[in-house]
């Protein structure tokens, strides 16, 4: 039983969801589609999104190694933030390549050009500039709910595999 609710918590708090949207309209111009998902990833200023990600991740492995040995040598948080740099910069133009064939994917010409003359907006600038800090919010309240939901889910799916015998 232990393993059917781990497993059915596992699966329930997974991440790895396929995207449930349709593809946009194969009539618009592939090429333009093309053209304006590359300037949505520069105006979106995705590049510096994903450096802030790897920047993230180098402190998330030195907070690791001190949770785990109290101490870090600094010439050690150094080599493995070089490490991560090395690791992370040949992602990059993949990356690139992904996100800009996802945009092209899920949005029509029309919605590319609406979402392009909005973010080149004041408002849309400020809504770039700050979504950053708006999604470091949002998943640190998030956050301080998943202990109480996994354990109602834990508590559901035990009596769910008493119930069925499992």
């Amino acid at each position: 039983m232990k393993r059917f609710v781990l497993a059915a918590l596992v699966a329930a708090l997974s991440f790895a969801v396929p995207a449930l949207s349709a593809p946009a309209a194969a009539a618009d111009s592939q090429a333009e589609r093309e053209q304006l998902a590359q300037e949505m990833y520069g105006v979106l200023k995705l590049d510096r999104t994903l450096t802030q990600i790897f920047d993230l991740m180098e402190q998330q492995v030195v907070d690791m190694l001190r949770q785990e040995n109290q101490e870090v040598d600094p010439q050690v948080a150094k080599d493995l933030a070089a490490i991560i740099k090395e690791e992370a910069k040949p992602l990059l133009p993949q990356i690139r390549a992904n996100s800009i064939s996802i945009l092209v994917r899920h949005f029509s010409l029309e919605d590319l050009k609406n979402m392009l003359a909005f973010y080149q907006t004041e408002t849309g600038r400020r809504a770039i500039d700050r979504m950053p800090l708006v999604l470091q919010d949002s998943n640190a309240a998030t956050m301080k709910l998943i202990p109480a939901f996994q354990a109602r889910l834990e508590k559901r799916f035990e009596a769910y595999a008493k119930e069925k015998g499992l």
